[in-house]
């Protein structure tokens, strides 16, 4: 088995793919005759100096002769991102000496350029944006296409006006949802992403009145807004102050009212986030 060298280093992000590009060269010397042998590259990426997040083998089997370019993709779906070390290995079918044979090898790994999300969402009782009260905290969950299979779930914070963004989204088609703590959520369906892209998604009217954040506005949640009605602090503000005006009052309960049995987009496809 032989070592043939090593990468630099290199950034690979979260859901990305790597590719290998290998360049053999295989010529006889002292006049053996050159055999098939295995190459392989092996990819690992590391977070940290020993928190080992992603390792990766591609065999290839090459011609006993002349010049071959391999393609070797790796799929890194760890959900984190970090580092990536590689080498390549070669080993002859036939048992001869690998000093009978010179050959190089020269790779790289690349990483596609991604896409970003440029997402929006209406916030119900609030005054018109720029507000302060419209900054509020999202979980935002990336799903194969017509499946509950998450792929990616993002929190972020809106800004003043609704919105926010997600980069370094890989290119391909996701439904996507989004919730807020104390709103039901909101699904888009089929959001294709291209590289290097930037791609707005309006999600909507996020609907007031989920107090206990199970993704359906019931009995549950008016007993949580009698219990804290006429409050100005602390629990009952977090949990039952939908318009966020920092009073649990006849406001709030006209925003439960008015969604009162309805039920979020991903409700049963995705887990209670409490």
């Amino acid at each position: 088995m032989g070592r043939l060298g090593s990468i630099v280093p290199t950034v690979v992000p979260a859901g990305s793919i790597a590719q290998a590009v290998v360049t053999v060269h295989n010529t006889s010397v002292m006049g053996a005759t050159p055999s098939e042998y295995t190459f392989a590259v092996i990819l690992t990426v590391w977070q940290g100096s020993d928190d080992v997040i992603y390792r990766g083998k591609r065999k290839a089997l090459i011609p006993a002769d002349g010049t071959e370019i391999l393609s070797l993709p790796f799929e890194v779906s760890t959900g984190r991102s970090g580092v990536a070390f590689a080498f390549a290995q070669l080993k002859t079918t036939d048992g001869l000496t690998e000093l009978a044979y010179t050959y190089t090898a020269t790779f790289t790994i690349s990483v596609p350029v991604s896409s970003s999300l440029m997402g929006h969402v209406d916030l119900q009782g609030r005054p018109v944006p720029p507000d302060p009260s419209w900054i509020t905290p999202l979980t935002v969950v990336f799903f194969t296409p017509g499946t509950s299979t998450v792929v990616r779930q993002e929190s972020v914070i809106t800004d003043d006006k609704g919105d926010f963004t997600i980069t370094n989204v890989p290119s391909g088609t996701y439904d996507i949802g989004v919730k807020c703590p104390r709103s039901l959520s909101e699904l888009v369906s089929g959001v294709a992403f291209s590289a290097d892209t930037v791609t707005p998604v309006d999600f909507g009217i996020l609907r007031e009145g989920d107090a206990n954040n199970d993704d359906a506005i019931t009995g549950a949640d008016y007993a949580f807004l009698h219990y804290y009605f006429g409050q100005t602090s602390g629990e009952a503000l977090e949990t039952c102050d939908f318009n966020r005006d920092g009073q649990v009052d006849g406001l709030d309960y006209s925003l439960l009212w008015g969604n009162f049995s309805q039920t979020g987009d991903m409700w049963g496809m995705w887990p209670n986030p409490v």
